[in-house]
């Protein structure tokens, strides 16, 4: 471990790093590591006596213990495995988390015989056959010890491994895509057509809603926002504090959140809203009186007396939205809902797509561990997907598409349905360029040309009779193609991601690190863009 000094425009930020391939298996780092172990055994957290043996004892303060194995043909493999775990005890993690990380390293390289290149399908074949949780410990923990030690072919482990890291089971169901568009616009149609009581007893879910999905907030730190949490610094700067669960750092490894955090001028008006609505003197924002006032819209009982409003009334609220808003007025009419804990993981995952850092996500999300976002990675390939369908079901209802990723996920449609997608509808574009399956709408061709009709949003899909198979699998190979991209740059986004170099101390982050994580984001917002076009432009039928 060293520290380094990254510079940006004559400014220099201190970043503390593991060099990749550090481990050597020299005398001297080996008598290195040794001295490590007498640390911690002086500590009482390792219980042996000697370095060499083949089973390490170790303890936690809650006199907990854990068994560590080296017990691998290969006395080197056996060192390096022993140095690599005094490199994870020196970074003060669980005991548990200690033993997962060794225990997979050593059954991958048994399987691989010391990581021999002629066994490289065969740590494939193993890992695949695993549950996903089993697949991602696996692929996650032996590309860590590759980055810490030298190894021939460690390059071609990693590439096997790396397949696994996205291909792992959500570790919740979150709602499909039809139904998060759904909610969303009916949030905003309600807004705008809700009578007063209506307005005053929902409109805890509005802000539910229009904040978490935004800032990555637990259901009870939402509840328990102060009834002056926000603040206009200036006619553009608005700020809002957060009330964390989380307690400021305490190890090296953890990071100290913040409650602060920018908003924008709609979010803060309508909390402005709400706060004329609660006019009594009390210090939350949503409070037992306030329930009590509209006990008759409310309708469910108190479980306990707090000062701010339960989750439990709350989650009835929502009940109530669903049955008397969504189905009664809107005719929703399947059985999928949103819970209160979903917008929290909508906001980690935009946040995500959008090139924020593991730092600054952990900071704003409340977070004081970088490995807390792990399970949210896995759900990136799914809100993608997500945030295509989406914008490319609002593309179908508008002539011109133009929006951006941070605004798309969730945002109210502009105007409301023009026409339903017809492919077969009669225009006259006689006026217009002839191109490939259809016609340039652009005037200006071709100074605004993309080079690629397909997600030119001049481009109108409108291929002849004989020629519409032949014009849907012409859309439809590509959209498969930016699949595949879309994918790819989301497995090098979290890459990318998980390796930037940090100070946690500090709380500063390689500057070179994000703009290579920027640059990555920015080429998937122009994919999910392109996809979404293209999506639009197909018949809904002719979508895989």
């Amino acid at each position: 471990m060293k520290s380094q000094k990254f510079q940006t425009k004559g400014n220099y930020i201190d970043i503390v790093s593991i060099d990749k391939n550090a481990f050597k298996h020299t005398p001297k780092q080996i008598n290195e590591y040794k001295k490590i172990f007498i640390k911690w055994v002086d500590l009482n957290i390792i219980k042996n006596s000697f370095f060499e043996d083949k089973k390490w004892i170790l303890s936690d303060r809650y006199h907990n213990s854990r068994r560590l194995i080296f017990d691998l043909q290969d006395h080197k493999f056996n060192t390096s495995l022993k140095c690599f775990a005094l490199s994870i005890i020196e970074q003060e993690f669980s005991i548990n988390y200690i033993q997962q990380v060794i225990s997979s390293v050593h059954e991958s390289i048994e399987v691989t015989q010391g990581f021999n290149i002629n066994y490289l399908s065969d740590l494939d074949d193993y890992i695949e056959k695993h549950n996903y949780a089993k697949r991602n410990n696996l692929a996650t923990y032996t590309i860590l010890f590759l980055s810490f030690t030298e190894i021939n072919f460690s390059e071609e482990f990693a590439d096997v491994c790396t397949s696994f890291i996205n291909n792992i089971q959500r570790s919740r169901d979150l709602p499909n895509y039809q139904h998060i568009l759904f909610f969303d616009e009916k949030i905003n149609h309600f807004l705008k057509e809700g009578n007063s009581f209506e307005r005053q007893k929902y409109f805890p879910i509005v802000l539910w809603w229009k904040l978490t999905t935004l800032i990555p907030m637990r259901p009870k730190e939402f509840l328990k926002l102060k009834k002056d949490c926000i603040v206009k610094k200036t006619d553009d700067i608005f700020e809002i504090t957060i009330p964390r669960e989380k307690q400021k750092a305490t190890l090296r490894r953890d990071i100290e959140v913040t409650e602060t955090l920018r908003i924008n001028k709609e979010t803060y008006n309508l909390i402005k809203e709400f706060q004329e609505y609660n006019l009594l003197n009390h210090q939350y924002l949503f409070t037992i009186e306030y329930y009590k006032n509209h006990k008759e819209f409310f309708g469910s009982e108190l479980s306990k007396d707090t000062e701010f409003l339960p989750k439990r009334q709350l989650d009835s609220l929502l009940d109530q939205f669903y049955k008397y808003i969504l189905i009664k007025k809107y005719n929703y009419s399947e059985n999928e809902k949103i819970s209160l804990g979903d917008t929290r993981h909508f906001a980690f995952c935009n946040m995500m797509l959008q090139g924020f850092n593991m730092l600054s996500i952990a900071r704003i999300g409340g977070h004081t561990r970088l490995d807390k976002q792990q399970h949210y990675w896995g759900h990136l390939k799914y809100f993608s997907e997500s945030w295509v369908y989406n914008l490319a079901e609002k593309n179908r209802r508008l002539e011109f598409l133009n929006t951006s990723l941070p605004d798309a996920s969730f945002v109210e449609e502009k105007r409301k349905i023009i026409n339903e997608y017809k492919l077969s509808k009669d225009e006259n574009f006689e006026k217009y360029l002839p191109v490939d399956y259809g016609y340039c709408l652009d005037y200006n061709y071709p100074n605004n040309c993309s080079g690629d009709c397909r997600y030119c949003s001049f481009y109108k899909f409108h291929p002849n009779t004989e020629e519409l198979n032949d014009g849907i699998n012409w859309l439809n190979n590509f959209s498969h193609t930016l699949s595949r991209k879309i994918n790819e740059q989301i497995s090098l986004l979290t890459y990318i991601s998980q390796n930037v170099k940090y100070d946690l101390e500090y709380l500063t982050f390689s500057i070179t690190d994000q703009e290579e994580l920027s640059y990555t984001s920015n080429e998937l917002n122009r994919l999910l863009h392109q996809k979404s076009i293209i999506d639009s432009k197909l018949p809904k039928k002719a979508e895989d």
